[in-house]
């Protein structure tokens, strides 16, 4: 079985990730948790013993206390097999050694291609981005590695004046609304409908998409024993009002338009 756990359900990345689980796994071998709560208590009541017959988990959005909470739940339980353990954005220390621990590769080169396009034509375009995120530093250090342009990370909200390329970090809530006014292009890191939506009228200028298709995809192989090794990787796109149908949140909403 695969069992999926969503901190944050609402999130973009952990609600379309479910959505493509669904149309892979069979609705027997599939187990969603999605808490509502930032209470471990929560997360406690959702542990039962039919965990034991899990072989690939999947931890989205949780917190440090939240994953040492689930790992002290999970250290009584004897699973039939070893499961596999998928995490995307959580905060890890020590990880127990009755998991297979599969990391997430996330390829740049492409994201990257675009952005010095985008870098070298538009004046200071700013970044948008959750903070907490757990892939933030690896893109910034890959763009600075790869690439002459250096941004800087700023946890305030922007100014209307802007000098050069910046990455500001903002919660969930907080992500469009109070950066749709600002004169600069923006780039989101989120491909959320509400992002496509700001594309499409012209309030943005590009979204990044992490493609959680592509990782349903691979989690899909790996339960079925179809993958030969096990390795996660995701290439994330960067959407433009002319590419919004590349979008997964796009290519779903389009399917519930035609099903009605």
């Amino acid at each position: 079985m695969v069992w999926l756990f969503a901190a944050q359900p609402e999130r973009y990345f952990s609600a379309f990730l479910e959505i493509h689980l669904k149309r892979l796994v069979s609705g027997s071998q599939l187990q969603t948790i999605n808490l509502y709560s930032k209470n471990p208590g929560e997360l406690e009541k959702k542990i039962n013993p039919k965990i034991c017959l899990a072989q690939v988990i999947i931890l989205m959005d949780f917190s440090e206390e939240l994953t040492d909470v689930f790992f002290q739940k999970c250290e009584n339980i004897e699973f039939h097999e070893k499961p596999f353990l998928i995490t995307w954005n959580c905060g890890l220390t020590n990880l127990p050694d009755y998991f297979h621990s599969i990391p997430i590769t996330i390829n740049w080169e492409l994201v990257l291609e675009e952005l010095q396009t985008i870098l070298s034509g538009y004046q200071s375009p700013a970044f948008i981005v959750h903070h907490n995120e757990s892939y933030i530093q690896d893109f910034l250090l890959y763009l600075h590695n790869h690439s002459q342009y250096h941004l800087i990370v700023n946890d305030k909200k922007p100014c209307q004046s802007l000098s050069s390329q910046q990455v500001y970090l903002t919660s969930c809530e907080d992500i469009m609304k109070e950066y749709l006014s600002l004169s600069h292009q923006i780039i989101c890191f989120e491909s959320s409908t509400l992002a496509l939506a700001e594309i499409q009228a012209g309030h943005i200028l590009a979204a990044i998409d992490f493609k959680p298709s592509q990782l349903a995809t691979q989690i899909s192989d790996l339960f079925s024993n179809k993958a030969n090794t096990p390795n996660l990787s995701l290439a994330p796109l960067l959407i433009f009002p002319e590419s919004l149908s590349e979008a997964d949140a796009y290519e779903v909403l389009g399917r519930c338009f035609m099903c009605k």
